[in-house]
């Protein structure tokens, strides 16, 4: 994993990465490899890639409200402000915010998009607390000057912990969904 620097120097290739994972799988997974039918799932790959894209590209949408009573996405109205009520309880004002968003990772083999979801979303965000984007610019800011950098680097590469889950049967997609986690930016320095 060592390689020459334009100094002479040895560089460790992790040195070289835009990511921090907790924790060390002793080898790196080929996304392709991830993708094939007889790779154990449940499973945990670490991945060295390169962020291609993130949807939803609006990095205001990136963040969902979820009803704190009874964890309902899909019905939360916006009453104005700070105003929710959540239509499939019936309560008013119990929503809380979560981040959810998919990367598109890449390396030599291919492609895998990557779903970044609630906790480990925000600890890829170094700690950003979830919250209503539309509404918290300063958080919005941090958020874009954090990722604007990765996506215009074109040598910012990464390593990914994934854990990889067969979709829930009442699902008809039969591929299987890869999910970030364990993975934080390091605080890196926008150019302007």
């Amino acid at each position: 994993n060592d390689k020459e620097n334009q100094g002479g120097g040895r560089v460790n290739a992790k040195d070289t990465c835009v990511t921090v994972v907790d924790m060390e799988i002793p080898y790196f997974t080929p996304i392709h490899h991830m993708k094939l039918p007889y790779t154990p799932c449940p499973g945990k790959f670490q991945v060295r890639a390169k962020i291609r894209s993130i949807f939803p590209t609006d990095v205001k949408k990136w963040t969902r409200p979820f009803c704190d009573v009874c964890k309902s996405s899909e019905n939360i109205k916006h009453r104005g402000g700070s105003k929710y009520r959540c239509v499939t309880c019936g309560r008013k004002g119990r929503v809380s915010f979560q981040y959810f968003f998919t990367l598109t990772l890449a390396d030599a083999t291919g492609d895998q998009e990557v779903i970044a979801a609630f906790d480990e979303a925000t600890y890829f965000l170094n700690g950003l607390p979830p919250c209503d984007l539309e509404e918290n610019s300063v958080t919005l800011k941090a958020i874009e000057s954090r990722v604007n950098g990765l996506l215009l680097e074109p040598s910012s590469w990464g390593v990914f912990l994934l854990k990889s889950c067969n979709p829930p049967k009442e699902y008809e997609a039969n591929e299987k969904a890869f999910y970030l986690y364990g993975t934080s930016l390091k605080n890196m320095s926008v150019r302007s």
